[in-house]
């Protein structure tokens, strides 16, 4: 195990914190967070590629048992996955029926002028599994790898498009700067929200009334995105930042054994799912 995946590892008893979330980092000790983040990144990409390659329900259900067995190897709560795709839920539904219904092929019934065809349902529920494979792909990346490792693994991937003048580092600074503001952002309207209930304001049920609620979290959500972007801001310039500046780390990635059997793991299912599923 290398020096940087060492911290991955939590003391024991340590409490894993957001282990019931749909999102963020989750803190264990699985052969995943082991991994070195750029292999991780790489294996990611690979498998996505994979997912796109195939075109046969076979697939889709080979596909979903290796996301289930890489979830198993991570320690990754099956109900975190769930949450996943529970979370584009109304995108899967829209792809099916607009797929189902402006394909042309054999019609299965009517609705009014238009019909749901059994070539459209077909479609829309495979680019369904796509989609959600895509989902829970993903979720386990982002389970398994802490922020700014995933980060660093983006900014090392995208390292050689320096020579053609993107700043590279400065974007994988921003995008590790976006990811921790998503937690940021959500424990701040939790708070919001919790405040908002001890004064006597409740959210509703329903859809209505639940986003005429939500209008009083907006604006304090907002105030206090600006005030952690300020202290951030003060933060790096206190750090000495300097945009371009070649940064290095504390505990220096290694690619180590199990790493090179991932990277082997997924280009081998990628060959299988473009050349037989």
């Amino acid at each position: 195990m290398s020096e940087g995946s060492a911290r991955d590892v939590p003391a024991k008893g340590a409490r894993r914190r957001g282990a019931g979330g749909s999102r963020g980092y989750l803190h264990g000790d699985g052969v995943l967070h082991r991994l070195d983040p750029r292999v991780k990144v790489t294996a990611a990409i690979v498998l996505l590629v994979a997912i796109l390659g195939i075109d046969t329900w076979a697939g889709y259900a080979a596909m979903a048992g290796v996301v289930v067995v890489a979830a198993a190897l991570g320690k990754i709560p099956g109900m975190r996955l769930v949450k996943a795709v529970q979370g584009v839920g109304f995108l899967l539904f829209f792809t099916v029926v607009i797929n189902g219904f402006f394909t042309p092929g054999a019609s299965l019934f009517h609705v009014g002028p238009v019909a749901l065809t059994y070539q459209g349902l077909m479609r829309g529920l495979a680019l369904g599994c796509r989609l959600a494979l895509v989902v829970g792909a993903m979720s386990l990346l982002a389970a398994t790898t802490k922020p700014l490792d995933l980060a660093h693994g983006l900014g090392w991937l995208f390292g050689p498009l320096r020579r053609f003048g993107l700043p590279v580092a400065e974007l994988a600074m921003v995008t590790s700067i976006a990811l921790r503001f998503v937690t940021v952002l959500g424990e701040e309207a939790k708070r919001i929200r919790i405040a908002q209930k001890a004064r006597g304001i409740e959210i509703g049920d329903r859809p209505l009334s639940r986003a005429t609620s939500l209008a009083s979290i907006v604006v304090p959500l907002f105030a206090g995105a600006l005030r952690h972007a300020d202290e951030l801001g003060m933060a790096l310039e206190a750090r000495g930042y300097r945009p371009g500046a070649r940064r290095g780390r504390l505990y220096p990635l290694r690619v180590g054994l199990g790493d090179v059997i991932c990277l082997v793991a997924a280009a081998a299912i990628a060959v299988v799912s473009w050349g037989w599923l």
